[in-house]
């Protein structure tokens, strides 16, 4: 049976991950700016856990919105089942 999420993007969702990707860019780019150069710039430190930071929270928020919108598989059958007997 195939997955219906790998045939639409959730924009949300890909947002997300492109925040949690820039954040880890931005982290790498310290790092190695402090071990080639021994400093690294203030925005490298600030930026890159709350894109990090944001991006996680995006894509929590989406995963639990997405939850609540998706009824379990035996929600429906459960519903027939009273409404018949």
């Amino acid at each position: 049976m195939a997955d219906d999420r790998s045939d639409k993007k959730d924009p949300e969702t890909t947002e997300a991950s492109s925040l949690i990707l820039g954040g880890l860019g931005i982290g790498a780019f310290g790092v190695i700016s402090a071990v080639i150069g021994g400093a690294v710039c203030p925005v490298c430190v600030v930026a890159a856990p709350a894109l990090v930071g944001v991006g996680v929270y995006k894509r929590w928020k989406t995963g639990a919105r997405k939850a609540r919108e998706t009824p379990a598989p035996d929600q429906g059958a459960a519903a027939h089942r009273s409404k018949a007997g």
